[in-house]
């Protein structure tokens, strides 16, 4: 198996599991914020936590996951398409290929939130 073959598969395991962290984590972070504010605790937390969301907020999650997975993969894929690269530029390039992804994983996000409230 090739080193890039390797890559991809680390890829295909990785992004999910990162969705699958930043959705526990949001809903942790969620936790904390309510413990602060009211002293609860797990088990009076998880009914109003449930009961609050509905299938609006899941699509809004599903939405913003696909583009943001969309994001991760196009921008490598785009950069990745361009020409050899010199040993100077690998620097730069690796910038390009975390930085570019990010702010426009924020920038959709940013946008996205507008239509989410009420």
């Amino acid at each position: 198996m090739t080193a890039q073959a390797c890559a991809w598969r680390g890829h295909l395991i990785a992004l999910p599991l990162g969705v699958a962290a930043a959705i526990i984590g949001s809903g942790a972070g969620a936790f904390l914020a309510d413990a602060m504010a009211r002293s609860s605790n797990v088990e009076s937390f998880i009914p109003r936590f449930i009961a609050t969301t509905d299938g609006e907020d899941l699509q809004w999650v599903l939405v913003k996951s696909l583009g943001s997975a969309f994001l991760i993969a196009w921008f490598p894929w785009h950069l990745a398409r361009g020409t050899g690269l010199a040993p100077g530029e690998l620097a730069h390039a690796s910038f390009r290929a975390w930085f570019w992804p990010e702010l426009s994983i924020l920038t959709l996000h940013g946008l996205l939130l507008f239509p989410q409230l009420p």
